[in-house]
């Protein structure tokens, strides 16, 4: 299948139980597993320098280049606040109840901006 990553797996997700999928067990296994959405929270919890975000090829998005090995607190830390490692919701949240953590929800909508510099940055 080549490498895979969020937009790719959403096509796939209808068709999979998620009761047997195992949560990931470190963040490179997100990125390897082509879960990583792209959020930097993980550089944000670990430091510069120990993970820096980067647009990496094939498809030119942002993703974690690990620099150093993070300490195990760290590491917990950092994969427990990645939106990847948890693509089945939030532990104790209803489906679509993300009001928890984002605050109520009136609307979902979908857009990009129409000139395609400031969508690649944005990304």
């Amino acid at each position: 299948m080549g490498e895979v990553d969020v937009e790719d797996l959403a096509a796939l997700a209808a068709k999979f139980d998620a009761r047997h999928v195992l949560e990931p067990q470190s963040l490179e296994e997100v990125v390897a597993s082509g879960n990583c959405v792209g959020c930097g929270i993980c550089e944000s919890i670990a430091g510069k320098d120990c993970i820096r975000m980067q647009v990496l090829p094939p498809k030119q998005r942002m993703r974690p280049v690990f620099l150093q090995p993070l300490g195990p607190k760290l590491a917990k830390t950092a994969l427990a606040a990645c939106p990847g490692a948890r693509l089945g919701g939030s532990r104790g949240t209803a489906p679509g109840d993300m009001s928890a953590f984002v605050g109520p929800v009136v609307s979902v909508q979908k857009g990009y901006a129409s000139n395609p510099e400031i969508r690649f940055r944005a990304a």
